[in-house]
């Protein structure tokens, strides 16, 4: 992973209607502008991409297949969706 890999992100803040069109948890932290789902770039695994999202501060951190979920909730959270 370089300086220049791009982050793609997939999902960042969520209005409510749309959050319940694409199946968001009813508590998400999308719907606050507090999280956002970022591809795992080419380069990494969706466990090393989480590892290092975990080193930089990130309070909850979901995996998903090709994408990790980060957000600054204020609390501890992991869960593996894949």
């Amino acid at each position: 992973l370089g300086k220049d890999t791009p982050l793609i992100i997939n999902s960042g803040y969520r209005t409510f209607e749309h959050n319940e069109k694409v199946g968001g948890a009813s508590n998400s932290q999308h719907l606050y502008g507090r999280a956002a789902d970022v591809k795992t770039p080419d380069k990494l695994t969706d466990d090393k991409f989480a590892e290092l999202g975990e080193k930089v501060g990130f309070d909850g951190i979901g995996l998903y297949n090709d994408r990790v979920h980060f957000d600054v909730r204020g609390y501890k959270a992991r869960w593996d969706n894949r």
